[in-house]
């Protein structure tokens, strides 16, 4: 009887070790099709400190989210998102898109800084990539997206005035508030509320931005409200 006991328990011991271990190496291969997914964007690189993601519930994390800054810039991070908390289901990564009931974004950081070629969030992106990578992202349905308040901070040579932080409201929304599921969808969405954030500092006259800058900064949020109507 004890033989069977002993044999039980060794069963069980695996078992626990192969169900936790299944989601450090399902968190890594997401960690790195993130990476490979988004760096053809960049002129410089996403790191990604570490991910964990259940296989059989769906359920997991990714953390220590970072987007370098170029060089020539004071300061490791354009871009840093403390956590991602995932909730799925027991098919959430199975079929030809992955599925979560809800993706929580948490401590997301911008800094926008002055560099010799301009701002250094404006250098971030390509102007063309390309992106064979057989083990990119599957598309993914979210029924709830959460982001935490974001921070943003304004270097002083960027507004000509002291270093300038403000924290965007939390934006919640599901995905009946949309008008389909793609991803681009929700992205727009985002950007929208949170451009609407800007506009509302610039109008009330928050942002510390001299009189000669007040145009530029005009015309940037009209091109970014601009370039986000392409994807709603």
């Amino acid at each position: 009887m004890a033989r069977y006991s002993k044999s039980f328990v060794l069963v069980a011991v695996v078992f626990s070790l192969l169900f936790v271990s299944s989601g450090y190496i399902n968190g890594y291969r997401l960690k790195k099709s993130i990476e490979r997914s988004v760096n053809p964007f960049l002129t410089t690189k996403m790191v990604i400190d570490h991910a964990y993601l259940n296989a059989f519930t769906g359920n997991g994390s990714i953390e220590g989210i970072s987007v370098l800054n170029p060089p020539g810039t004071i300061g490791k991070d354009a871009v840093y998102i403390e956590k991602i908390e995932i909730h799925g289901g027991p098919t959430s990564l199975h079929g030809e898109r992955m599925h979560f009931s809800s993706i929580k974004i948490q401590g997301v950081e911008i800094y926008f800084l002055q560099t010799a070629q301009g701002s250094n969030v404006s250098t971030l992106f390509r102007k063309s990539y390309q992106s064979g990578d057989d083990e990119a992202l599957k598309e993914m349905v979210i029924d709830q997206f959460e982001l935490s308040p974001m921070k943003i901070y304004l270097g002083p040579k960027l507004m000509n005035q002291n270093p300038f932080q403000a924290t965007l409201s939390e934006v919640v929304v599901t995905k009946d508030q949309l008008k389909d599921e793609r991803m681009r969808t929700l992205g727009a969405y985002l950007a929208d509320r949170l451009l609407t954030d800007v506009e509302s500092l610039q109008a009330q006259r928050k942002l510390p931005i001299s009189e000669d800058m007040e145009p530029k900064v005009k015309q940037a949020l009209g091109l970014a409200r601009q370039y986000i109507k392409k994807y709603q």
